[in-house]
């Protein structure tokens, strides 16, 4: 009797979820983002993000006077405070602004609530610190939680629901968009999200053209770019296919709405960039990560496979994105499959962008940071080797299943890991050496790594090295 009763109302249940599985995609995520509220997973490349919501409603605009001049400027930090800049007498982001902007509606009900309580906007004030380094926290889980739900409708639009659920929990939880996208309040989680964003629209627009798709397009391409300039990159197959429209549609409106909302949204950003810093791309394009010519094919081998950066080594099922790049042939409408076919040029090209960085390795960070703004592009790559892998029959079927299953459960690990054991800051672990420009020996030690480290951090939490954060400066200690 009771299991007669209780089918219905499992049924009930799994047609609930469905009918609002973007609801529960996000919620979930979310959850698990947020799961390890203890860690603080970021960087001081983000005080600038987290401060400018609050600097904003509180009537202060863009200049960051104030929390410099009354909490950063006695910084003791042996890397100063490189994430201000000064310029035309007042202070300001050293980064983009495209992030703070975009989270700023969910600081709204905060900033409302420190104003009634009398608490000051003042980063000596413990509540309004801690305030302001939760909402990093949340603000960044929300990006990520909507990045995914993003991936899976758009992974909805192009496989069927058990593909897309896979494709969508490896791009979440087996990729860099855990420990880097949904942590902090860097540029990277934005980036997932404009760009999925932009290829689920885009994806539609093949289904049925529609000349409001072509304004959301440039909205989000001009986002997408003026928030980080390698985004440019991944930008390129999103301009190609408005002009493909023209082209070969024949048609003028797409077009001309794609460049319209295009520039309507780049003028304010552009317009700030050059009064202030004499650029299209502001202080960003001048600063930290000075591009050189050699050692290139020793950076890009650190990207993809030292022990303590590799991409190869944080998020091995990455290796499916190549077989999956061959499946876009598959893909039945041409402009689309032309979209995805120039996204594996971009990507490749951006990776060779980044081996151009005296910095290639991101600075503190787990893993490699600067390709999660990809991620989005090679889980998609993913998804068709795990399409390709179900529709196969046999023996072949459960060999490749298998095979799948380990790479993303050894990826989803890995970011585990991380988000929950990692004790160090991201240039100090074990040993206690920094990595510099100079001495990178650190990052290929494979006696010696990120990884490693954060593991023993379940047998001795008295390991390795911790940070604190204190009157403005962070400080790397020994753990124990």
């Amino acid at each position: 009797m009771s299991q007669a009763l209780g089918m219905p109302l499992l049924k009930k249940a799994i047609a609930l979820i469905r009918k609002h599985e973007a609801l529960v995609v996000f919620v979930a995520l979310f959850v698990v983002y947020l799961s390890n509220c203890t860690y603080y997973l970021s960087s001081t490349d983000t005080i600038p993000a987290i401060l400018l919501p609050f600097n904003i409603l509180d009537g202060r605009g863009l200049f960051l006077d104030g929390f410099y001049n009354d909490y950063y400027k006695d910084t003791t930090n042996w890397w100063g405070n490189y994430y201000f800049t000064f310029t035309r007498g007042h202070v300001l982001s050293m980064y983009p602004i495209v992030v703070p902007l975009l989270v700023l509606p969910l600081y709204v009900l905060p900033f409302i609530f420190i104003k009634l309580a009398g608490i000051p906007i003042d980063m000596h004030d413990h509540v309004f610190f801690l305030t302001v380094y939760g909402m990093e926290k949340l603000s960044a889980g929300v990006i990520a939680a909507l990045s995914g739900v993003f991936m899976y409708m758009l992974l909805r639009e192009l496989f069927g629901r058990k593909v897309s659920l896979a494709g969508t929990l490896f791009f979440a939880l087996g990729t860099s968009t855990w420990t880097i996208g949904s942590q902090g309040l860097w540029q990277h989680g934005a980036s997932e999200l404009l760009l999925l964003a932009a290829l689920l629209v885009l994806v539609r627009n093949v289904k049925s053209r529609k000349q409001l798709n072509f304004v959301l397009l440039g909205v989000l391409t001009a986002l997408l770019v003026f928030n980080r300039p390698t985004n440019a990159l991944l930008a390129i197959p999103l301009i190609l296919y408005a002009l493909s429209d023209f082209f070969v549609a024949k048609r003028l409106d797409g077009v001309v709405a794609y460049v319209a909302s295009a520039a309507a949204v780049s003028l304010p950003f552009l317009a700030y960039n050059l009064y202030y810093f004499g650029g299209m791309f502001g202080a960003y394009s001048g600063f930290g990560y000075a591009f050189g010519a050699g050692d290139v094919s020793t950076r890009l081998a650190g990207l993809l496979v030292s022990p303590s950066r590799g991409l190869l080594i944080y998020t091995p099922a990455v290796l499916l994105a190549i077989p999956g790049y061959s499946l876009v042939k598959n893909l039945k409408p041409p402009a689309l499959r032309n979209v995805f076919y120039v996204y594996g040029f971009s990507v490749v090209a951006t990776m060779l962008i980044y081996s151009l960085y005296e910095c290639w390795w991101g600075g503190g960070c787990y893993g490699p940071r600067f390709f999660t703004d990809m991620m989005p592009i090679m889980a998609i790559f993913v998804t068709f080797s795990i399409d390709w892998a179900l529709k196969l029959k046999g023996s072949g079927r459960m060999m490749a299943l298998a095979a799948i299953a380990v790479l993303i459960v050894a990826s989803i690990a890995v970011q585990a890991i991380g988000a929950y054991l990692y004790p160090v800051y991201g240039f100090q672990w074990g040993h206690g050496q920094t990595i510099t420009v100079e001495d990178q020996s650190k990052l290929w030690d494979w006696s010696d790594t990120q990884i490693g480290e954060s593991l023993n951090g379940i047998f001795n939490r008295s390991a390795g090295y911790k940070y604190i954060i204190e009157n403005g400066n962070v400080k790397v200690v020994p753990a124990g």
